[in-house]
């Protein structure tokens, strides 16, 4: 596009590039701040960081990890909530003890509850929430397909359930990070929302290292738009690795399909992650089900 140049002789004319190069230039940018480290990542809240610590040590105890989260009110609720959930109660009575709480629970949930409550804490921030109307939708997938990782998980038993709700929950976590930037969100035509698509999960990988989460969600995080063009590399995989990445692969394509109305667990049964993970299509409905009940209580 040119545009008459106001300051010089008629006729002449003033370059101006059009909105698919500036939002290149945009995501260019950001793409060499995430090669050379320089890129502002969002940081995980203190105590998450402190919980995260101990759970690291070998003589971390039950009593220790509740005497910690008890001084952040929210969290120690977000766990009582779970302890006493039907989905983890299983017949115990209701508890309002952390210990017994943490107990139930196992200390890997309690892991991904800190990362639900650093998500919380990330919604809440001035940058972010300045934009819910545009992100509401991003963290509502979220929701959703941390909810099927979850069942998918249960159900086919190729990975730990809870650490698949954590891939899920942060899955779109580059998006939701490219979305709160104002000079992205000024580059956002057809143009500029295609290198959204485009570069999300480069910049979700590095918000996951950043926090430390494990390599295979990392990898999951990272590679997700190639998984879903079957580009994935199986050959050079750990099996464990490659059934997170699988994972998270059919719970983008069961959300997508949920958005329009038109699963089919039959048709997602035959795509490749469906397949490789042996899930067939009853597997594929129940787990289905069962995640209405989790993507409830992650809403909670």
């Amino acid at each position: 596009m040119s545009l008459d140049s106001p300051g010089g002789q008629a006729g002449e004319v003033l370059y101006q590039p059009d909105a698919h190069t500036l939002a290149f230039g945009i995501i260019e940018e950001l793409a060499q701040q995430l090669s050379d480290g320089t890129l502002d990542l969002p940081s995980l809240p203190e105590i998450v960081i402190q919980v995260r610590n101990l759970l690291d040590r070998d003589d971390c105890s039950t009593a220790q990890v509740a005497q910690l989260i008890s001084s952040e009110p929210i969290l120690a609720g977000a766990l009582l909530r779970y302890a006493n959930s039907a989905l983890y109660r299983r017949g115990g009575a209701e508890t309002g003890s952390l210990v017994t709480a943490i107990a139930r629970l196992g200390l890997q949930l309690v892991r991904r509850v800190c990362i639900e409550f650093s998500l919380q804490q990330l919604r809440n921030a001035q940058a972010f929430r300045d934009k819910q109307v545009l992100l509401a939708p991003e963290w509502a997938r979220g929701r959703s397909v941390a909810a099927l990782c979850h069942a998918l998980a249960r159900h086919t038993r190729r990975a730990q359930p809870d650490e698949m709700l954590t891939v899920g929950l942060v899955h779109n976590i580059g998006r939701i990070y490219m979305l709160s930037c104002d000079d992205v969100l000024a580059s956002l035509d057809k143009a500029g929302q295609g290198l959204v698509d485009e570069w999300h999960p480069a910049v979700g990988r590095a918000i996951a290292e950043y926090w430390a989460l494990p390599q295979a969600a990392v990898r999951a995080i990272g590679e997700q738009n190639s998984a879903a063009d079957n580009a994935v590399d199986t050959a050079h995989a750990a099996e464990e690795t490659q059934a997170v990445s699988d994972l998270l692969q059919l719970a983008l394509l069961i959300a997508t399909s949920d958005l329009i109305g038109d699963f089919d667990p039959a048709s997602v049964a035959e795509s490749p992650a469906a397949q490789r993970l042996g899930a067939d299509a009853r597997l594929l409905a129940a787990a289905h089900d069962e995640a209405e009940g989790m993507d409830e209580l992650l809403a909670a």
